[in-house]
């Protein structure tokens, strides 16, 4: 009697039963809601992402460990299996197969995803602190921070700090390290460099970086490029190549080239 219902009875148009015309009308309801939820969560987690993907280039120099591919890759599958659960559901399988069985099929591979999820999450280091102090942190509005310094001021202050004790040589440097060196607030030095050079964090950091490593291409030979990209503050050869390449348009090699 179950197949015959799920299999056929279902899907028959005229319901002579008004309980069973409910029944129905409140199953499309329940599955479109369902299709609803399944895209909401999708962009929301995207959304989500990309505000932290935003938050991570604004406080970290280096956001090698910090990837967040997996987790759109994970976003993903799971949209997919999602989708393909219900739509299994609604296209009547039973009425191919002949068993109520083949509906459990698709929640197996939905109930992997979920589990190879978990298992990536686990295996994830530890969420560095400044990152959770910085999420929720309010905007701010002005560009004048504690110690009555405008924006101009303090990008001085920021750039005559890089320029004689140079922290960019640090790969773990952090906005956090910075602004407490200078002792004024994150949320300002942010803003200051966002609204000046245009630039996140990283890439404002990675110019100091790339201009000292233009230094030691030309001035020591001597060096390999490897070793150019650790002694400059990246914390990779890639992450350095790539940063270089964006830059100045050239691999670091074609620079020395060019200037030997």
């Amino acid at each position: 009697e179950r197949i015959y219902f799920l299999g056929v009875y279902r899907t028959n148009k005229s319901y002579d039963s008004l309980a069973l015309q409910i029944n129905m009308f409140f199953r499309f309801v329940n599955i479109t809601m369902i299709f609803i939820q399944i895209v909401w969560f999708y962009i929301a987690t995207i959304r989500l992402l990309e505000k932290y993907k935003s938050i991570i280039n604004d406080v970290f120099s280096n956001v090698r460990n910090l990837k967040l591919q997996w987790v759109q890759m994970i976003n993903f599958s799971f949209l997919i299996a999602a989708f393909a659960c219900v739509t299994f559901y609604v296209i009547n399988p039973v009425h191919f197969f002949g068993s109520s069985k083949v509906l459990e099929y698709p929640f197996y591979f939905l109930a992997c995803i979920i589990s190879f999820l978990g298992a990536i999450g686990v295996s994830q280091n530890e969420v560095p602190p400044e990152l959770l102090l910085i999420v929720d942190s309010p905007d701010i509005p002005s560009f004048t921070d504690e110690m009555g310094n405008s924006d101009i001021e303090l990008l001085t202050r920021i750039e005559e700090y890089f320029t004689q004790d140079k922290p960019f040589l640090n790969p773990e440097l952090t906005i956090i390290q910075l602004s407490i060196a200078l002792g004024t607030n994150r949320s300002y030095v942010s803003k200051c460099i966002n609204s000046i050079r245009g630039q996140n964090f990283a890439q404002y950091v990675n110019t100091f970086r790339i201009a000292f490593a233009k230094e030691l291409l030309t001035e020591d030979t001597k060096l390999s490029v490897s070793d150019i990209a650790f002694a400059s503050g990246f914390g990779s050869i890639d992450a350095f190549n790539r940063s270089f390449k964006l830059l100045e348009n050239s691999t670091p090699k074609e620079y020395r080239e060019s200037k030997i």
